[in-house]
């Protein structure tokens, strides 16, 4: 007669040995449940770590630039003869057209104007950087916000001269005033191709 103990007996197939135990109460648990386990608390510790989305910092809000104000109107090219005629007509045209315009805070002064310029009144912009830039589009209409103040509004041409064709009494060139809460209407008239 064969008597069995307690002890420990070696299982028949390893799957036996998992499903029996070995000595005891003390069974050989699978691994992945072990490491599902470790992992589970690992996230827990970290989430619990995390600060609460009131106490978080919030990131500032970018300042935007005032939407009430600022500059709109259209750019037109004059060429031609503008001289008046006894039957009232002209041979100048005057259509819209895409230009870079260029606004300089505080105004440039007239002394930069190009000297001998026969053909226009250009300015000689030097290292001079611009405050703001703007492009008109091919129907001649621009629109920038700008905060309030008075610019110099200067027109790039192609061939890459600079034109203003004025200036006020205090000698700024090609003034524009913009006032608080309120759009400027200007009309940007480049006529050193006109005849008048």
């Amino acid at each position: 007669m064969l008597l069995q103990s307690n002890a420990y007996s070696s299982p028949s197939s390893p799957l036996e040995g998992e499903k029996r135990g070995l000595g005891g109460d003390e069974g050989v648990r699978p691994t992945h449940k072990r490491y599902g386990v470790t992992w589970l608390l690992l996230l827990l510790a970290f989430l619990l770590t995390l600060p609460h989305p009131s106490q978080a910092q919030r990131r500032p809000k970018r300042a935007r630039p005032a939407t009430t104000q600022g500059i709109r109107g259209t750019v037109f090219y004059l060429q031609g003869n503008f001289m008046p005629s006894p039957d009232g007509a002209s041979g100048g045209s005057r259509k819209p057209v895409a230009r870079k315009l260029l606004l300089f805070a505080p105004p440039l002064d007239a002394d930069i104007m190009e000297s001998g310029a026969l053909d226009g009144p250009f300015v000689d912009l030097g290292k001079r950087v611009p405050a703001y830039t703007v492009r008109s589009g091919r129907d001649g209409r621009f629109r920038l916000r700008l905060e309030p103040g008075t610019y110099s509004l200067i027109v790039q041409e192609p061939d890459g001269r600079y034109f203003c064709n004025g200036q006020d009494g205090e000698g700024r060139l090609c003034p524009i005033t913009i006032q608080k809460g309120r759009w400027t209407s200007t009309t940007v008239e480049i006529n050193h191709a006109a005849v008048y």
